[in-house]
């Protein structure tokens, strides 16, 4: 679900990829085929592409924001699993995942990218 998606907004993924990716977890899901994990211990997150991460910090971490835990490197992650937070527990991943296509990355914007005359002091 996170590679269709992260395909979706870098524009390298199919049409109706993250449609179909969509159906077929809810479906395995509700099979009873897998569940969420308690929680999503992110190692260097930073580091990593920024749609992905975004994905997890912003997607994920908008759902439940105490079952997502970015640590900067391994020797963090043992103090990060003793002080693991009390908060609520996942939505049903139906609900979850309903509308995640609208759910559009953070995106950085170069200064060149902003129009020359938002740049001059005094705007």
């Amino acid at each position: 679900m996170a590679a269709a998606w992260a395909r979706l907004f870098d524009g390298t993924g199919m049409v109706g990829e993250l449609e179909v990716a969509r159906a077929a977890v809810v479906q395995r899901w509700r099979a009873g085929a897998f569940d969420l994990p308690d929680f999503y211990v992110l190692l260097d997150p930073d580091g990593w592409d920024p749609t992905v991460r975004h994905w997890y910090l912003g997607v994920l971490t908008g759902a439940a924001p105490s079952r997502v835990i970015p640590v900067r490197g391994t020797d963090e992650v043992p103090a990060a699993l003793r002080r693991l937070p009390a908060g609520r527990w996942w939505p049903e991943l139906g609900r979850l995942l309903e509308g995640v296509e609208r759910q559009v990355p953070d995106a950085l914007v170069t200064p060149e990218a902003v129009a020359p005359a938002l740049l001059q002091p005094g705007r």
